[in-house]
């Protein structure tokens, strides 16, 4: 085992731009070494895309979209921080990455 795996592996990852460049590589790193990820993007359809492809490949992952337009962008990333505790265990804040500006 790698020290990045065992620094990671078992955590959750909420990632977003995740739908493609660095954001989908890294989304499928993340899994690769154990990592759970919460796939989000402007795309939703990107997402799924990359969360089955990480499915497939034996990781765990869920899609999300990008950001509503009538919340703010910290209440965004809050929820999806809920969501990943609540549907993946515990969240690991030296995972998260952020990939594309979301704007507020």
């Amino acid at each position: 085992m790698t020290a990045e795996e065992k620094i990671f592996s078992g955590g959750v990852a909420v990632i977003t731009g995740a739908g493609s460049g660095i954001g989908r590589g890294l989304a499928r790193r993340c899994g690769q070494i154990g990592m759970t990820v919460i796939v989000t993007d402007i795309d939703k359809v990107q997402a799924e895309k990359v969360a089955a492809g990480i499915i497939e490949a034996g990781g765990k992952a869920e899609a999300s979209s990008a950001r509503p337009r009538w919340s703010s962008t910290s209440q965004w990333v809050n929820r999806l921080v809920q969501r990943a505790d609540a549907n993946c265990g515990r969240h690991s804040p030296k995972a998260r990455y952020r990939c594309r500006q979301t704007g507020n």
